[in-house]
């Protein structure tokens, strides 16, 4: 189904401010991670598996932006992308930055680099294309429709997942990543909701790629937490 996307309970992201949701953990990660690139230019972190380098000599620079993705990250079935990486933290997207407001082009980001073969689909190109598609609404957000109308144009299906555990499991089942809309609560302090990763599932829990934080990605997560906090879920695939 087609989100309108001038409506308020569908766009999400604006006037979000991640600092506070941070934990003490967060912080030094992030801290810990600037603090090596500007030093060596050089930032090698390992996290769910994943080596993300964050040094601006790894990849092309834009101006004072990296604008691409490691070959790592490439190569990773599920990579953990983060508004706050350093390499495009201070990026514009509306009216805010990549850290403040691009939780959905992160998130589309990440579906987008895990299922498919483009190279090029880093978190501030897919906010760059957020905003030349109009999918993000000023003064309110990222609209839905960033995924329902924008992944056909990355070769992937959309649908709609119902907030169900046994939905949820049978989507990633047939090999979807999800995209939650969260509101208030475990995932975001912010009235105006975040978006989130889920990937995949064991006895533990849902395991969640959160480009809010890092900590909150290392965790499983029951499915009690989306059942009450979750109020869109869309599963992506690629397209036959």
């Amino acid at each position: 189904d087609m989100i309108d996307e001038t409506d308020s309970s569908d766009v999400q992201g604006v006037g979000a401010n991640y600092d506070e949701d941070l934990s003490a953990e967060d912080e030094a990660f992030i801290a810990s991670v600037e603090e090596e690139a500007r030093q060596n230019n050089l930032g090698g972190i390992n996290y769910n598996g994943i080596n993300i380098v964050t040094g601006l000599n790894q990849v092309p620079v834009n101006g004072d932006y990296v604008l691409s993705l490691t070959d790592a990250e490439l190569n990773a079935p599920h990579p953990l992308l983060l508004q706050y990486d350093p390499r495009w933290a201070s990026f514009p997207y509306g009216l805010g930055t990549m850290k403040s407001s691009a939780c959905g082009p992160t998130c589309f980001s990440m579906v987008i680099t895990g299922l498919t073969n483009i190279s090029n689909a880093s978190p501030p190109m897919v906010a760059t294309y957020s905003m030349n598609r109009g999918f993000y609404v000023p003064n309110q957000g990222t609209a839905h429709t960033l995924f329902t109308s924008g992944a056909a144009d990355f070769g992937l299906y959309c649908t709609k997942v119902a907030v169900t555990e046994a939905d949820m499991k049978a989507h990633i089942d047939s090999g979807e990543m999800l995209i939650l809309a969260m509101h208030y609560g475990h995932f975001t302090h912010s009235a105006a909701g975040h978006f989130i990763m889920v990937y995949g599932y064991n006895q533990n829990g849902f395991m969640v790629n959160d480009p809010a934080s890092y900590e909150r990605s290392t965790l499983y997560w029951p499915f009690s937490v989306f059942g009450s906090e979750a109020d869109n879920i869309y599963g992506f695939g690629v397209a036959n």
